[in-house]
């Protein structure tokens, strides 16, 4: 996880204010449906970029900035679904082959080692 831009207390503070200011832009233009994935998305999104979280901001913005697109032109249950079952398939292997790829940390190579030098001392007895 990175690096917070401020503290959870401070993030929060802004979550609510951002929150506060879009609630009132839907009362004020009365337009509840869908808009109100959009308030919310970017409220929560920008808390957790705030705080560091910059794939879990990345994610809720493209799931809340989707919903509202989805509803926005009516697109069929029928079409969306099976669609986002494809798209999560394909992020789950595409996490899985780059999680597979990365370099062991040093802590992991220093536990290795170690796995390594225990066996190599119970086979010489």
């Amino acid at each position: 996880m990175s690096k917070g831009i401020c503290s959870r207390k401070r993030a929060s503070k802004i979550y609510i204010a951002l929150l506060l200011v879009g609630i009132a832009i839907l009362l004020i233009t009365n337009s509840w449906w869908p808009t109100i994935l959009l308030v919310v998305g970017t409220a929560l999104g920008v808390k957790q970029a705030l705080v560091g979280k910059r794939k879990d901001a990345t994610l809720t913005f493209i799931v809340f900035y989707g919903f509202f697109f989805v509803q926005f032109i009516h697109l069929a249950w029928q079409i969306l679904v099976p669609s986002i079952m494809i798209i999560t398939a394909f992020y789950i292997v595409a996490k899985e082959w780059i999680e597979d790829r990365r370099l062991p940390t040093e802590k992991e190579t220093d536990e290795e080692i170690q796995k390594q030098l225990e066996e190599n001392s119970e086979s010489g007895k």
